[in-house]
């Protein structure tokens, strides 16, 4: 796999023109639906914030430090999450896995392209659509459960901002 060999920081700074990058105050990103009319209202405070940014800018404050730039909203503890679609040059090193390919995955459409530092942490919650994931650089822990168990995470109901989110913490039980 190219990409193996191919994506690298630098080479995100260079070809990811701008993309969503979420804001959180630690290392945990809890994403919420930014529309929703609470938040709009003001009523409820969501618990990172999305900001467009240059490809080029989010490599610096992924690094140690910020290579100098302020915080944007959140203080020194402050942590970046880019969540953009991948770009074509890159994807062009990425081609789908010839397993993958017999399970009836396919390249097309928005593929998600997701970067963040070492320690990042995604809280409980279950996707609204299929998925399937490379991990390309680094490690990933992720932790699945049968979705019978799902009424036992008390996840926050439909008309919530936190809707598809656990109020279970696995980190801190």
């Amino acid at each position: 796999w190219r990409a193996l060999k191919s994506w690298s920081l630098p080479r995100v700074a260079r070809e990811v023109a701008a993309g969503v990058v979420r804001l959180s105050n630690g290392p945990n990103v809890v994403q919420c639906n930014r529309n929703h009319p609470l938040i709009k209202a003001g009523h409820f405070e969501p618990p990172s914030r999305p900001v467009m940014m240059p490809g080029h800018e989010f490599v610096a404050r992924l690094r140690p430090g910020r290579q100098g730039l302020a915080p944007l909203l959140y203080g020194e503890d402050e942590r970046v999450y880019l969540q953009t679609e991948a770009p074509d040059s890159m994807l062009r090193d990425a081609p789908v896995p010839d397993a993958w390919k017999k399970l009836g995955v396919e390249a097309g459409g928005c593929t998600n392209f997701w970067v963040s530092s070492a320690g990042l942490v995604s809280p409980l919650h279950y996707d609204g659509t299929h998925s399937f994931l490379a991990q390309v650089k680094g490690r990933k822990r992720m932790l699945l459960w049968d979705a019978a168990l799902l009424p036992d995470f008390y996840v926050y109901p439909p008309k919530h901002p936190l809707y598809r989110r656990s109020r279970v913490d696995i980190q801190v039980p």
